[in-house]
C-alpha cells in the first residue's frame, strides 16, 4: 500500500455570484490569480467548508492534517 503523497493542493474561495457550472469549470481550468489558499491559510480559519468531487481525496487530506 502506497502511503500519503502531499499534493500541495490549493483552494480557493467561492463566487457566491457565479452559476455553478461557471465555478466548477473554472476551479479545473484556471488557477487563483493569486496563488489560491494552502492548508495553512485553511487551518488559520475558523469555519472552512471544502467542496470537492468524489474521490478527490479529501478525506485522505483531513486524515493528514
Amino acid at each position: 500500500m502506497i502511503g500519503f503523497i502531499e499534493l500541495d493542493r490549493r483552494f480557493r474561495e467561492l463566487n457566491k455570484g457565479a452559476m455553478q457550472e461557471d465555478e466548477a469549470l473554472h476551479s479545473y481550468i484556471w488557477p487563483s490569480p493569486d496563488g489560491g489558499l494552502g492548508w495553512k491559510d485553511l487551518l488559520n480559519r475558523r469555519i472552512v467548508v471544502v467542496l470537492g468531487e468524489a474521490g478527490s481525496g479529501k478525506t485522505e487530506e483531513f486524515r493528514n492534517r
